[in-house]
């Protein structure tokens, strides 16, 4: 299907060891059992369970290295990675994905956006020329404080840290753009498939979501190993491999269910799906692109628009 949307580039998290990804085939293999939710309730009930440990990984994570915990370039461990060149690449991607939209005449309005999975704001500041406000929220505290501390000069730009399995304080229909990238792949699936549902909840008529995860591992050498083994044993190989005690996680969201969440809400629609390659070796990404369609009924004022939280 032809496309305005701009393919993503490859980069971002990569897990456990760099290595050259041509020739490795992107065919989608089904995720481990312990990725799928079952039912509601049990979806619910892992939701909860898993939402303290997601927690306290990225906490750490902010804490220690938070630069490299966004973007896990091998050769920028430790602490290399430089404030421009790391804000740079947050500015290359926004600016891709806007014009992108805009091509499409989309989002309608530029008052209110979204970055979920903010990190230290590598997003939230390359979105805050091109809206009116842009709010960062993240499970970690210390993250939101480095992000605070990093883009204090800038004007219309808030932090949250939000300590909930929802967007909290976020109103329904208010964001223009909402954006995630190399964030919901590190939440548990339940988890994410709530918080994609909170993406839809809040989608502005005439606005976009554009969000990135991985649906399964590929059918590469390293797709095969990582689907062949459980989470607590990946992990253990991760504390070796970047010799560190903290390790964040990858975690499929089979899109099938995604379908299922996009029904349950109305006026929704699907602009493009494409392979997403940020993930790394072994996984096989998607990015989403959805649109909720403008009610030509509906008067949006600008200043009710300027204050939706």
């Amino acid at each position: 299907m032809a496309s305005n949307w701009s393919r993503p580039e490859k980069g971002g998290k990569r897990d456990l060891a760099s290595g050259n990804r041509n020739g490795e085939q992107r065919h989608r293999q089904q995720p481990r059992d312990d990725a799928i939710p079952d039912s509601n309730g049990s979806r619910a009930a892992r939701a909860d369970s898993g939402f303290g440990q997601l927690r306290r990984v990225w906490e750490r994570l902010g804490e220690d290295d938070p630069f490299w915990a966004v973007l896990s370039d091998p050769d920028k461990r430790g602490g290399r990675w430089q404030a421009d060149e790391f804000f740079a690449t947050g500015k290359l991607e926004i600016e891709t994905q806007l014009a992108a939209a805009a091509a499409r005449g989309l989002p309608q309005l530029r008052a209110l956006a979204l970055d979920f999975g903010c990190g230290v704001g590598r997003l939230t500041r390359a979105l805050a020329p091109h809206f009116q406000r842009v709010i960062g929220i993240d499970v970690s505290a210390s993250m939101i404080a480095a992000a605070k501390r990093l883009n204090a000069d800038l004007g219309n730009v808030e932090f949250r840290v939000n300590p909930a399995t929802h967007l909290s304080g976020i109103a329904d229909s208010s964001v223009d753009f909402v954006f995630s990238h190399i964030t919901l792949q590190h939440i548990p699936a339940p988890l994410a498939l709530g918080y994609v549902g909170e993406f839809f909840r809040v989608l502005a008529p005439g606005g976009v979501a554009v969000f990135q995860f991985v649906n399964g591992v590929d059918a590469s050498w390293r797709g095969r190993f990582f689907g062949s083994l459980p989470t607590l044993a990946l992990n253990m190989l991760r504390r070796l491999v970047w010799r560190r005690g903290t390790v964040f996680e990858m975690h499929p969201m089979p899109e099938a269910e995604l379908a299922r969440v996009l029904l349950r809400h109305s006026g929704l629609r699907v602009l493009d799906a494409w392979d997403d390659f940020s993930a790394g070796p072994g996984w096989h990404g998607r990015r989403w692109y959805v649109t909720r369609a403008a009610n030509v009924t509906e008067t949006r004022r600008a200043s009710d628009r300027n204050n939706p939280c």
